[in-house]
């Protein structure tokens, strides 16, 4: 089934009318704002329960809902578990961090930083701040715009974004989409400010939630809970060999001996090639049914000085059922003085079943690789700076009219995250074996555009329409996610730098603009880095590495704040800097981006403390209701 028809005029209709009602929405939501505490934190009257499927809303991103998906479709169950992380979160943040933030009356967390450590702090951390909600802000804005291009390709843009594409590593339906979905969010956000956001998340939530159970109605009525358990660990995993170089002209060997077979049966082969150009010869492959086919490269032809063939292997098992892999891709770069390539060890993950929901082993510091330590680990360390740090989470705490109904809200968002982040990575796993039961020709490579496709494919069959509100679920992630960090990274911006250090003592209306146009700048901003993004991995890769480059450290100022009498101003800086230093060189040194958080974290603790030590001590009156240990004085 060729992918532009996947939906109907129905399925757009109702896309076009989801887009415009949130904007509409959003826009009418701006009426009544007299300051920026209206704009940045709803003026301190919001009800706990829109404001805690807000938090859950924003955190839980298109990154979660699609990269969730696909680290289950692509890999196994080891996330499931790991979720119940959130439960030690939230007692962290409802016990120790929000008795002491709330009473301050903050509009961003940062003012916090200034209070404990002065000025030169607060920047520090809010700038940490931007750039980590900043890179993540980009992927959630590509996300979902991957995935749209799958299931809507616009040709007549891929053919006129072709040379941008081939150069920012996507294709141009992506490119529209990002447009598409990053100016709309920016839109309304800029008018509407966090009252917007906020009410606008909440519809989201439920619109998200309601997509995610009809996937799964779909799922369970077509396979069944004991198929898709019994089958899941018996898929296999294909591997195409690494990415390599040749000549033009020249004869040479795929390799997909490397497969796996988990069920015991063998395996049967099929590779294909997936790109053509209109000025190169198609390549001949001998033997594509084998795990060594010979293909032969095209000669050059003239103005070409290289180009990149993909090839697809699929493998299947001999059982009953037949198992159908998802497709896995080599790469061949063809040219005239091709280089010998480094042979590549599969995925880390390869050998291990589908199924497996434990692995144990200490393995995959220094390489891309998950195990239950490190997810825990590294899982819990972003979770806990999240909800007790980011401004994010704190910029609804702040908003809500008590300290009792912010608490109130952490609880609800810990009780969604424990019941539904299980259920998204356990919606990939059930794609994964959909179609290793029922073959496809067409399933996407790239594993988050798996369950799109799946919607897409299968809803219309049932109802028509029903995969148009899918798209709408995915709209409706993204832009929860983008509206809250466009405006909280808006409030950092305007409150920590505008206001604090360069345009003092001014209107409220005039701050009030500023915040706007600034969160206008930002939105655009992140779609024009979003562009850029598809070369860095796969969905959930690219969240943890943006994001866990400035974890630890400022993570790290914070805890040095909230529970030590000792810290100081110049401890927490060498604390910080050794912190970020720490984590480039574990990052240069190839180490596993789940283990960047606790790598920055460590040392900013330590040598934060210890510089801090090593100088004069704090006086009590400068730490006065401002650390756990001091709160009540």
């Amino acid at each position: 089934m060729p992918n532009h028809e996947l939906l109907t005029t129905l399925d757009y209709v109702l896309i076009v009318v989801y887009l415009v009602g949130v904007v509409v929405f959003g826009s009418f939501m701006a009426r009544g704002q007299k300051n920026s505490e209206d704009y940045f934190v709803a003026g301190r009257s919001m009800h706990w329960f829109p404001l805690a499927l807000s938090i859950w809303a924003s955190l839980t991103s298109a990154n979660s809902m699609l990269g969730g998906p696909a680290y289950g479709y692509s890999q196994d169950l080891q996330y499931v578990p790991i979720s119940l992380v959130a439960i030690l979160a939230t007692v962290f943040a409802v016990y120790l961090v929000l008795p002491l933030l709330h009473p301050l009356r903050l509009t961003t967390a940062y003012t916090y930083l200034e209070k404990r450590f002065g000025l030169l702090v607060r920047c520090v951390g809010s700038a940490l701040f931007v750039l980590l909600r900043g890179g993540w802000l980009a992927s959630v804005i590509y996300a979902p715009s991957l995935a749209l291009s799958a299931v809507i390709p616009v040709p007549t843009i891929d053919s006129a974004l072709a040379p941008l594409a081939e150069f920012c590593g996507t294709n141009g339906s992506t490119i529209f989409w990002i447009a598409v979905v990053g100016l709309g969010a920016t839109i309304y956000t800029a008018l509407g400010g966090l009252k917007a956001v906020i009410w606008t998340d909440m519809i989201q939530f439920f619109v998200f939630i309601g997509g995610l159970f009809g996937i799964w109605f779909l799922l369970l009525s077509e396979l069944g809970t004991s198929t898709l358990m019994r089958e899941l660990g018996k898929v296999p995993r294909a591997y195409a060999g690494s990415d390599f170089e040749a000549g033009w002209g020249q004869l040479v060997q795929l390799d997909g001996s490397l497969s796996r077979s988990f069920d015991g049966t063998p395996l049967e082969f099929s590779w294909r090639q997936l790109n053509r150009f209109e000025n190169i010869d198609d390549v001949r492959m001998d033997d594509p049914q084998t795990a060594h086919p010979t293909i032969v490269l095209p000669e050059k032809p003239a103005e070409v000085q290289s180009t990149t063939l993909t090839f697809a292997l699929r493998v299947t098992t001999s059982g009953d059922p037949p198992l159908q892999s998802p497709p896995s891709t080599v790469n061949v770069l063809v040219r005239d003085e091709p280089e010998i390539q480094k042979t590549q060890s599969p995925p880390a993950y390869h050998n291990r079943p589908h199924d497996t929901w434990f692995d144990f082993s200490t393995k995959f510091i220094f390489t891309t690789g998950v195990t239950f330590w490190i997810l825990f680990v590294g899982h819990l360390l972003s979770y806990v700076n999240s909800t007790a740090t980011d401004q994010i989470a704190l910029q609804r705490y702040f908003s809500a009219s008590s300290l009792k109904n912010s608490k109130r809200a952490l609880w609800l968002n810990a009780f969604c995250d424990v019941q539904l982040m299980p259920i998204m990575y356990l919606t990939g796993a059930g794609v994964l074996v959909y179609y290793a039961i029922h073959h496809h020709p067409n399933v996407p490579i790239e594993t988050a555009q798996a369950m799109p496709f799946f919607v897409a494919h299968k809803l219309n069959q049932v109802f028509p329409g029903l995969a148009g509100l899918f798209i709408a679920t995915l709209f409706a992630a993204t832009m929860s996610s983008i509206d809250s960090g466009i405006n909280s990274i808006s409030a950092a911006i305007t409150t920590d730098w505008y206001r604090r250090l360069l345009v003092r003592d001014q209107e409220e209306r005039h701050y009030l603009t500023v915040a706007r146009w600034i969160t206008l700048g930002l939105g655009l901003l992140a779609t024009c880095v979003a562009v850029f993004l598809g070369s860095l991995g796969e969905i959930w890769q690219i969240a943890v590495a943006l994001m866990g480059l400035w974890t630890g450290p400022l993570l790290g100022i914070f805890l040095l704040g909230f529970f030590t009498r000792r810290a100081n101003t110049i401890g927490v800086l060498i604390g910080a800097g050794a912190g970020l230093v720490c984590t480039f060189v574990f990052h240069h040194a190839n180490g596993n981006e789940f283990l960047y958080a606790p790598v920055g974290l460590v040392p900013t603790l330590l040598l934060g403390y210890l510089a801090s030590v090593a100088g004069p001590p704090t006086h009590s009156k400068q730490i006065s209701g401002l650390t756990f240990w001091t709160r009540k004085q």
